[in-house]
């Protein structure tokens, strides 16, 4: 059975059964080997709110908007790579590719984002003051919008 509007890198499955992902290419339906999701009666989780990330693709620098609380960041494999303390944050250590950021709020909420880590440019790798400078100012941006709200 087909889930309408389930064509996103994530789904939130609202009911028990088995799931799997079909992919078309070349008109060539190919299928994921299928997994079971099970809820017990009145335990289903509400499906977390979107997270604001910026800048998306970032080199690093990455700032969370609107949402406070405990942070994680979560590579493809679902391990844990970072606990943040702060709404702006630098991933200089992590690989490029894909993270998964989830924040947990005073009030239990849920917030999901994924962001994209880009290659940094070779000037700004060997430019520590240049990549600091970087640091700095969206630091600064970070606060000047906190003090708009």
């Amino acid at each position: 059975m087909t889930i309408p509007g389930a064509i996103d890198s994530l789904f939130y499955a609202k009911q028990s059964g088995s799931y799997t992902v079909m992919i078309v290419d070349s008109g060539c339906p190919e299928h994921s080997q299928g997994i079971n999701v099970y809820f017990a009666v009145g335990l289903a989780e509400q499906p977390p709110k979107k997270l604001p990330l910026y800048p998306n693709p970032t080199t690093g620098i990455l700032t969370i908007k609107g949402v406070e609380g405990t942070i994680a960041v979560y590579n493809i494999y679902g391990e844990r790579i970072a606990t943040i303390l702060s709404t702006t944050t630098d991933l200089p250590q992590a690989a490029i590719g894909i993270y998964f950021v989830r924040v947990l709020d005073g009030q239990g909420k849920v917030y999901m984002g994924k962001v994209l880590k880009e290659w940094l440019p070779h000037k700004l790798r060997h430019n520590p003051r240049t990549y600091q400078q970087q640091i700095a100012c969206t630091k600064l941006l970070s606060l000047l919008l906190k003090s708009k709200r």
